[in-house]
């Protein structure tokens, strides 16, 4: 980017492979970001645990479930707000942090194994255990 192009706010969530059980959560305004665990994928957990038995809540959530069920509903989701602005190169830009296809081919397992450079994530499902660190991060 440019000193002319300016990231102004972004936020959304993330599939890291490394961590592939949790989504991270994504916030930055300015010049602060912060990327934290947000809570398991849906995928990861049993329907009846969803947090509503609601039918249009089942069927928005399954809406957005790849048709590749090992996948369910994992995948990147993000808004950036800026100034001045390449959509195109900031879609590249992005692009590059993706699993190549070959790497894809690996599966979860593989996945753990690559460089991880973020933070532990802990996870809190509300129970009263403190066995929910999740997601160790990988030095490489």
């Amino acid at each position: 980017m440019t000193e002319n192009e300016k990231i102004v706010r972004s936020k959304g969530f993330v599939w890291l492979a490394t961590r592939n059980d949790c989504y991270g959560d994504w916030n930055q305004s300015g010049a602060v970001a912060v990327l934290s665990c947000g809570d398991y994928w849906f995928a990861e957990l049993p329907e009846d645990s969803w947090g509503s038995t609601d039918p249009e809540f089942i069927k928005n959530v399954k809406a957005e479930f790849s048709s590749d069920a090992a996948l369910g509903d994992r995948r990147q989701e993000l808004v950036i707000i800026g100034i001045g602005l390449n959509q195109k190169e900031v879609e590249d830009l992005l692009d590059t942090s993706l699993l190549t296809d070959e790497e894809m081919t690996l599966g979860p397992q593989k996945w753990k194994e690559l460089t991880d450079p973020f933070e532990v994530w802990d996870i809190d499902n509300g129970d009263d255990d403190d066995d929910d660190e999740t997601n160790v991060s990988h030095a490489n």
